[in-house]
């Protein structure tokens, strides 16, 4: 298998529009829920993903942090993990990551997407408390999201920090 696409409801790949012949009756047509649904247990179950990355598994976290820092101007912070988790934790789980250290890398990350303008929600509810401009707020943001990519840093090049307690409480 080369490539999965969808074009409609019709699953189709290399060997031609029959890809759905295992989750559908009808074997050719079915609902996107049901492509996506093949397609995840393809990538996830299956012989391995229809494609190779031959990639760092530094660059592909940079790549993830760096996404996720760009949605973060312009999504609020449910959204964005909605959107973005169901994408990242499998890609996190190929990479063999330990998923609480991944966990506290996107939670520090959600944080700092709350706080990131033009669109951190944490800034206008702030902005509301204290009375001040918009703008004041956003220069006041700089410094912790300066201190949050500091301390991702820290957690990606010593993940021990992230584990430590969480090691501690399963003895």
């Amino acid at each position: 298998m080369n490539g999965i696409t969808s074009s409609g409801a019709k699953g189709i790949n290399a060997l031609g529009p029959r890809y759905m012949g295992k989750y559908h009756p009808l074997m050719e047509i079915g609902p996107r829920y049901l492509l996506i649904q093949g397609t995840h247990r393809e990538l996830t179950e299956g012989n391995g993903p229809p494609f190779v990355l031959d990639v760092a598994p530094m660059l592909v976290l940079f790549a993830i942090v760096m996404t996720f820092c760009i949605l973060g101007c312009f999504l609020p912070s449910m959204p964005l993990l909605l959107i973005c988790v169901p994408i990242f934790v499998p890609i996190a789980k190929v990479f063999g990551w330990n998923l609480i250290w991944f966990g506290v890398i996107i939670t520090v990350l959600d944080n700092m997407a709350s706080i990131t303008p033009p669109f951190g929600i944490s800034l206008f509810v702030m902005k509301e408390v204290a009375g001040v401009t918009l703008g004041a707020m956003y220069r006041s943001a700089v410094p912790f999201v300066i201190a949050l990519f500091v301390c991702l840093l820290l957690i990606v090049l010593f993940p021990s920090l992230a584990t430590y307690l969480p090691t501690l409480m399963n003895g």
